[in-house]
Parts: structure tokens; sequence; C-alpha cells
């Protein structure tokens, strides 16, 4: 059994494996039902198969924990500017659309000025005759049909 644990590297109960990687107990049982940690059953208990890391000082435990701390210190540096980035492009948004609802509201005050080119009048799609200065009458059906000539 101990060339076996050699093999598999160290047997821990369920809440030494969390202190090892620097979780919750909850988080290690996630684990092991997701199947990415392997475990072992004795006696009605379950033991954690935790593998040393070749990159592990033996002599100094916490070596693993301070550089992981380091990367830790690093992502949340990262994290915050990225939330100030995106607080100060979250600002330059709302100024461009104030900027954008200000001008929107002032174009209809702006008048159309007209051009020497432009037309006085609006032209439209149909043609209207002329406007004589008599009115005229239409003519009944008959009599356009009988005295035509």
């Amino acid at each position: 059994m101990a060339e076996d644990q050699a093999e598999t590297g160290r047997r821990l109960t369920v809440p030494d494996a969390a202190a090892e990687l620097g979780t919750t107990v909850e988080g290690v049982r996630s684990r092991i039902k997701r199947g990415t940690l392997r475990t072992e059953r004795e006696s009605g208990r379950v033991f954690v198969l935790v593998e040393d890391r070749p990159d592990a000082d033996p002599q100094r435990p916490g070596a693993d924990q301070t550089a992981d701390r380091a990367l830790v210190d690093e992502l949340k540096d990262r994290v915050a500017f990225l939330e100030r980035e995106l607080e100060t492009r979250t600002e330059e948004n709302r100024r461009k659309d104030h900027l954008l609802a200000a001008a929107l509201e002032r174009i209809p005050a702006i008048e159309p000025q007209e051009s020497p080119e432009t037309p006085a009048e609006p032209q439209s799609d149909t043609y209207t005759p002329p406007e004589s200065q008599e009115p005229v009458e239409p003519r009944p059906w008959w009599r356009r049909l009988f005295h035509s000539r």
C-alpha cells in the first residue's frame, strides 16, 4: 500500500485536501462529483489522492502558496485596471450620448436655406395643368357625344 501511495501521491481527508488545495470543503466535494479529483474509499471514508507537484520544494512547503499569491495579486491588479478602463469607457459613451441627443434636438430648429438653384415651389410627380382664368364646367356626356362637331 505504501508503494501505491508513492505512485499516486498523498492520501488526504476531504478537509485536509481542501486546505492543501486552497479551497473549501464544498469545493473539494464538487470536484469529486465532477471527477476532477481522484479518490479512494475505505471503511466508509473518502480520501482524496493529491499528487506531489514536481515544482514543489519539500524544504519550503509555503513556496507554492507564495507563488500562487503573487499570481493572484497580479490577476487582481489586472481586474482592477480593466474595471477602471470599463468605467472610463462607460463615462465616455455617456458623454457622447448626451452630445448626440443635444445635436438631435437642434436639428428641427435649423431652417433650410434656399439656394438659387432650388425652385421656390416644390414639384410633385403628377402633372397638374395650369389653371385658366375662367372656370370651365365639364359638358354632359350626351352633349359631347352628339355635339362634338
